[in-house]
């Protein structure tokens, strides 16, 4: 009985320690993105909230509403840069968010007029990095630009974990864990990594086993598109921190014309979207 009562001024003490401790704050920052000439919201604009020390501690797109929605782990004094292909990129310079706040900061996007020599672009297609690509194609305005700033704020279990999020793009069950797949009607998707395109399939290997493979692969139109919508041949080729950046293009209109060769399926004349995947080995 003693020992009991012994310990109820203890229990009493943690009870109100838990009591009074400070919850979890949530911070959320509703970023609301519209055309410059319009005023009409603008939708699957990359949104990322950045630190005064130039971290980036959110990230998201905007719905069809033309809102993305981020939460933040603190409160403070934050950057927001919108980014989205075929516009100029918007920022807003001192955006506050209070312990608990929830602040609205309207965004307005101009679209970004550009020219291209193909004849230029062609020829330098060869010795073209993966960054300069992939700068390239963002300011022609087709597809999704994940860059590396926003694949570092996702946690993937596998690399197709990636496109969770992506607008266009949905997960659906499969046998060996969600399939990305597009929106945009039933479209088929292939695969790329390092603009060359996926074997079938590929037993699980060595690491660097399997980077020595990749650098074998040859261009081959019909002869590697993967036909595995799973991604299963992917997840076991390459692995989350080895993706630099991705391109995603979800119908083949949206597929650039290097690529096209790719983008169908080896049984049909069915015409594909694509993912293109960049890793350090061509970035």
């Amino acid at each position: 009985m003693r020992t009991k009562l012994a310990l109820r001024p203890l229990l009493g003490a943690a009870l109100l320690a838990a009591a009074i401790a400070p919850h979890a704050a949530a911070q959320t920052i509703h970023a609301a993105v519209v055309r410059g000439s319009s005023g009409e919201p603008l939708p699957e604009v990359l949104v990322r909230a950045q630190s005064e020390d130039g971290r980036t501690v959110g990230a998201g797109f905007t719905r069809l509403n033309g809102v993305a929605v981020l939460r933040l782990r603190e409160a403070g004094t934050f950057r927001l840069v919108a980014q989205r292909g075929g516009y100029n990129d918007a920022s807003v310079g001192t955006v506050r968010v209070g312990e608990d706040g929830d602040v609205t900061v309207p965004v307005r996007m101009t679209a970004r007029p550009f020219s291209m020599d193909t004849v230029t672009v062609i020829a330098q297609l060869r010795s073209e990095r993966g960054r300069q690509a992939f700068n390239r194609r963002r300011v022609m305005g087709e597809g999704v630009y994940l860059d590396n700033d926003y694949l570092l704020q996702r946690n993937p279990r596998e690399v197709t974990d990636f496109l969770i999020g992506v607008p266009g793009i949905a997960m659906r069950p499969g046998r060996e864990g969600a399939v990305p797949v597009s929106m945009r009607g039933t479209r088929c998707m292939v695969t790329l990594v390092d603009g060359r395109p996926v074997p079938a399939l590929m037993q699980p290997v060595e690491r660097d086993v399997v980077r020595q493979s990749m650098n074998r692969l040859t261009a081959n139109p019909r002869g590697h598109v993967i036909s595995d919508p799973a991604g299963r041949s992917l997840n076991r080729m390459v692995f989350p921190d080895d993706v630099v950046a991705i391109e995603v293009y979800r119908e083949w209109s949206e597929v650039p014309l290097e690529y096209r060769q790719y983008a169908f399926t080896p049984q049909t004349p069915e015409r594909c979207g694509a993912y293109l995947y960049w890793t350090g080995a061509r970035w």
